[in-house]
């Protein structure tokens, strides 16, 4: 073999090698999943919005529960841009409170829109982040490559998809029923304790708190958020739980709000409350399975049809002057009370209780 055929041999093997590798590196690297953003799937929610948010550098970001994840929409004139969905499923205040840190750290963030759940603050789990990392990488590696393409959980701007939610309503048998299963469970596996971690006993209001003061400290615009879910929703909270615990818990962030806007002699951040009683949160459900809901899912999430008005009246142009209150340490006991008050005039407890749990 002359020398020119070795040589030609010698540059077949290098190219082979670097294929190869390229390969091997491809498949056991899961991190070429995270540098497209089309590339948000249920698979990777989490580790994908991370690495997202260290690309894009955005400037506003929504934090929140699955509730923020479906119902507000990035792109609305509300935000400034770059502007990203930071909201994940099922989270802890501390989930959150790393959601907004890590965004923090890219240098950029200027606005934040918290919309804030109660489950947030009773968590079962502190660190769900941490935990469901340790096993991501490897239900990554089984997964067959082309299953990250066919079920894409969310858009590019990290807001859920909703056509899963659509298939999932129709299997339930239409609105009614899927409130009805939600209402049934959705409270009902969660501490009674109050603001504290079940498996740790940490308290959740020192997350809170700590994203407030970075706030102030970062000079971070940011608006507080009790979401428009349905009325019923509340009505299952008091079932399992208490609903006046619901009604002092928004008390003690208006209270908490204050405190630290004192402490650093700044204005205190707005705090919005969208979770009351009013037409567009109690919307009629319809008995009727192919009948959709034009702002509701369930009880518990929101279409971005609702999302969008909450961003509407945040930016004060909105036809619904009527939906959502500005609520501070003035008034927070003069609106728990109309609270209160409408409540009765808007829902039959009784009736409600006797459709779920055939008892009141």
């Amino acid at each position: 073999m002359n020398s020119k055929t070795w040589i030609n041999l010698y540059f077949i093997a290098l190219v082979a090698i670097f294929s190869l590798s390229s390969v091997l590196f491809y498949i056991v690297n899961p991190s070429h999943y995270f540098e497209s953003e089309s590339n948000i799937s249920s698979h990777n929610t989490v580790l994908s919005k991370y690495n997202i948010v260290s690309r894009i550098k955005p400037s506003s970001i929504i934090l929140g529960s699955s509730r923020a994840e479906r119902g507000y929409n990035p792109t609305h004139k509300y935000f400034l841009k770059p502007s990203f969905n930071f909201g994940m499923g099922g989270p802890s205040i501390f989930d959150i409170k790393n959601n907004f840190k890590h965004t923090l750290k890219q240098g950029n963030l200027k606005q934040v829109l918290l919309v804030i759940d109660y489950l947030s603050f009773n968590a079962n789990i502190m660190d769900k982040t941490s935990k469901n990392n340790k096993s991501l990488y490897q239900q990554i590696l089984n997964t067959p490559l082309d299953l990250y393409h066919t079920k894409k959980s969310h858009y590019n701007n990290g807001m859920r998809i909703n056509e899963n939610k659509i298939k999932s309503i129709k299997k339930q048998g239409g609105h009614l029923k899927a409130m009805a299963h939600n209402d049934l469970k959705f409270y009902k596996n969660y501490p009674k304790i109050n603001y504290t971690y079940l498996d740790t006993g940490s308290s959740s209001f020192f997350d809170f708190e700590e994203i407030v003061r970075l706030s102030y400290e970062n000079n971070i615009q940011l608006d507080i958020v009790f979401g428009p879910s349905h009325i019923r929703q509340w009505e299952a909270l008091d079932y399992y739980r208490d609903y006046n615990l619901w009604l002092k818990w928004k008390s003690d962030v208006v209270t908490s709000v204050h405190k630290i806007a004192h402490i650093y002699n700044k204005p205190n951040y707005k705090v919005f409350d969208f979770s009351v009683y009013h037409p567009l949160t109690a919307e009629d459900v319809p008995h009727n399975k192919e009948v959709d809901m034009q702002y509701h899912w369930e009880s518990s999430h929101y279409k971005n049809t609702l999302g969008a008005i909450v961003l509407d009246r945040l930016t004060g142009e909105s036809e619904y002057s009527d939906f959502g209150v500005e609520i501070d340490t003035n008034n927070i006991k003069k609106h728990i009370k109309n609270q209160i008050i409408n409540r009765r005039l808007y829902i039959d407890t009784r009736k409600y209780r006797e459709e779920i749990w055939g008892k009141n």
